[in-house]
């Protein structure tokens, strides 16, 4: 009867202990976005037919976010954010009419709900971790702004919506990694500010230009630099066990 009794006290004890170790954050976060296409379509370089040398395009970003951390050392987090990404592209062709530059300049604002878990060091006050996972992305509209001109003259300036049915696809996909920190700025232990440098790296294909027969594989690609604040909830002890 012992033995029997042993393993689920043995459980009941570990799981005690593991939940009284728990911390629960939640917040909000805002900051920077660049956003650039990574261009598969020919392996030699980033050049092709589809728009010439990429290049970032910034912009802004924010979101809620919701962090739950186990110990000091690992814990997990997901957020349902606003990011603008998109891209820059410019190619340049010698015609008979001399230098001819095609650029496109196209922004794509997205929902994205990233999952990852945390992994790094931490005090009472202090603490800062590496960031690895996983993301989704909806794009809920866009813009492309194309200008054409030759050995310096204007030929064509205009801005469309960002057409999703025959250029662009709203749905990404990929991964996430980057660095980030937190600091304790209150006695109680319940407020933080959190500072978080992420990069996502895109899997899913965002052009594929239905109107013509080329195959392109081009991805996307952002950065994201974030400050926010976060209040706590959960063990909010110091390693001497006083709760301030």
């Amino acid at each position: 009867m012992k033995k029997v009794l042993f393993l689920p006290t043995l459980l009941i004890l570990l799981a005690t202990s593991t939940f009284a170790k728990i911390t629960v954050e939640v917040g909000i976060k805002g900051g920077l976005s660049m956003g650039r296409f990574k261009n598969y379509s020919q392996k030699e370089s980033k050049l092709s037919d589809v728009g010439g040398q990429f290049s970032f395009k910034m912009g802004g970003g924010a979101g809620l976010v919701g962090k739950m951390w186990f110990n000091k050392f690992v814990g997990i987090g997901a957020a349902a954010e606003f990011n603008q990404g998109g891209n820059i592209a410019e190619r340049k062709t010698y015609a008979s009419g001399g230098l001819h530059i095609y650029n496109r300049d196209t922004r794509l604002n997205y929902i994205t709900i990233p999952v990852v878990a945390h992994v790094g060091w931490g005090n009472d006050r202090l603490r800062v971790y590496g960031t690895v996972g996983g993301y989704y992305a909806f794009a809920i509209n866009g813009k492309d702004k194309v200008t054409e001109e030759v050995d310096n003259i204007l030929l064509d300036d205009y801005e469309v919506d960002a057409d999703f049915d025959n250029v662009y696809k709203r749905h990404d996909y990929g991964i996430r990694f980057g660095v980030g920190t937190e600091v304790i700025v209150s006695e109680n232990m319940k407020h933080a500010i959190t500072f978080d440098m992420t990069y996502d790296w895109g899997f899913g294909e965002v052009y594929h230009d239905g109107y013509t027969t080329d195959k392109y594989h081009i991805t996307n690609s952002r950065t994201l630099i974030h400050v926010g604040y976060v209040y706590r909830f959960g063990n909010l002890k110091t390693d001497e066990g006083k709760k301030k």
